[in-house]
């Protein structure tokens, strides 16, 4: 039976800009969520809106003690308007795209004569991520 195989041979470069791909995608996805919960957040006196931050290296979210009642994930009987909940929707959504556009920035900054092969297998996976074929 015909049959056609790739092999993928280990590559400092690839662990590289593997490596690099990985922290850069989480940087940006932790980014386009605290920008989705500033814009979601319900602004009183903008307290909670300038806390929404990093708070560890995967984590986004506000220390204001009244965060979590506003969120709706701490039991209380006022009207609760959720922004981190949104925001990770429409960063899921939007997903694809942000590891597309990642993926490319992690590219610009391999060196030139370092895209051989690997810059071949690099564009088509960025051309998935941009929804191409």
């Amino acid at each position: 039976m015909p049959s056609a195989t790739v092999t993928v041979k280990r590559n400092k470069d690839m662990e590289k800009a593997l490596k690099n791909f990985e922290q850069d995608a989480i940087d940006a996805i932790r980014l386009r969520i605290q920008q989705r919960a500033r814009h979601y957040v319900a602004v009183d006196t903008g307290k909670l809106k300038a806390s929404i931050r990093f708070l560890g290296k995967y984590t986004v979210g506000s220390t204001v003690r009244y965060a979590g009642y506003q969120e709706g994930t701490t039991p209380t009987y006022t009207k609760f308007t959720p922004f981190l909940r949104p925001a990770l929707r429409d960063v899921m959504r939007a997903l694809p795209g942000i590891l597309g556009q990642t993926w490319r920035g992690t590219l610009q900054r391999t060196p030139p004569g370092k895209t051989t092969v690997f810059g071949g297998i690099i564009g088509a996976i960025a051309n998935f991520f941009r929804g191409g074929k």
